[in-house]
């Protein structure tokens, strides 16, 4: 079963297109990273999965579920930036 599944996202914000047709899936296990330019939706994208704001169409699935409260404790979510100035390069972290 795909830990995630995304079909057909659309988002759009004021005429202006964020995402366009994105689809792909996750197996459990599988950590997803987005790289890309400013401005090309990867933030629209994360935010959509996790409900943060609504897609336009399309659908989202959470091992095999629309997203609902239950599921979104099964997803962890790291924000840009969240470490920036916090630690060094140097930094070591203890378990």
């Amino acid at each position: 079963m795909k830990a995630v599944e995304v079909n057909h996202l659309f988002k759009s914000y004021s005429g202006k297109t964020a995402v366009c047709d994105l689809s792909f899936s996750i197996m459990p296990g599988e950590i997803l990273g987005l790289i890309g330019s400013s401005g090309v939706g990867k933030s629209t994208t994360i935010k959509t999965i996790l409900d943060f704001i609504r897609l336009d169409s399309g659908d989202v699935t959470i091992f095999g579920d629309i997203l609902k409260d239950s599921s979104k404790n099964q997803l962890g979510y790291l924000p840009a930036g969240y470490f920036a100035g916090r630690f060094s390069v140097n930094t070591t972290f203890e378990p």
